[in-house]
């Protein structure tokens, strides 16, 4: 079993979230795609707690912006023009059924282009998994220190981002082959 796996199917948690994973094509990659993204953010954004978190191109389900909400205390936007509104909303009507409503997540159906966001002086993390919007295009403002986390597939990061200061690293947890991980705002 990968480590990603064994780590979210033995959490608490992971029975609130695992049908945003199951509902589509290729869950066990989206969960380790997922889940190394959450331990990025833990590893590389110091109070990640009080951090305002920004997954952008989560997929048509909130699938990262949920590991951190439910994983962290961060406040969390998910953004994705693709985003399944229908079993978003279905989604929400469960959790709260059975009480354990899903909190400190908004989910957005647009392009992060269009959407400013005010991050309330907060420390900012924005996250990229396997993202196919461009970096660099966001309006995000008012935060004190700001962490982007990216794991590039068919959309690599702008030239200009490769060549500011970021540590690289090949998460070996990850199921696919686009598995490099940059982060750039810690050095």
């Amino acid at each position: 079993m990968n480590t990603y796996h064994k780590r979210f199917l033995e959490s608490h948690s992971s029975e609130y979230v695992i049908a945003l994973f199951s509902r589509y094509k290729g869950a066990a990659k989206e969960i380790t795609e997922s889940w190394a993204m959450l331990e990025a953010a833990k590893r590389f954004a110091p109070n990640l707690n009080d951090s305002y978190v920004v997954v952008v191109g989560d997929g048509c389900s909130p699938r990262t912006g949920a590991l951190i909400a439910y994983y962290t205390k961060a406040s969390v936007v998910s953004i994705d023009p693709a985003h399944n509104e229908e079993h978003w909303a279905e989604h929400c009507t469960i959790q709260n059924k059975i009480g354990y409503p899903v909190q400190r997540l908004i989910v957005i159906k647009d392009k992060i282009e269009n959407i400013p966001m005010d991050c309330e002086g907060k420390q900012l993390v924005v996250l990229w998994p396997h993202s196919h919007a461009i970096m660099g295009k966001e309006r995000i403002t008012n935060y004190s220190k700001r962490i982007d986390i990216a794991m590039p597939c068919c959309i690599p990061p702008p030239h200009d981002w490769l060549l500011k200061p970021h540590i690289t690293y090949e998460d070996d947890n990850v199921l696919s082959p686009k598995k490099t991980v940059h982060v750039w705002g810690v050095i």
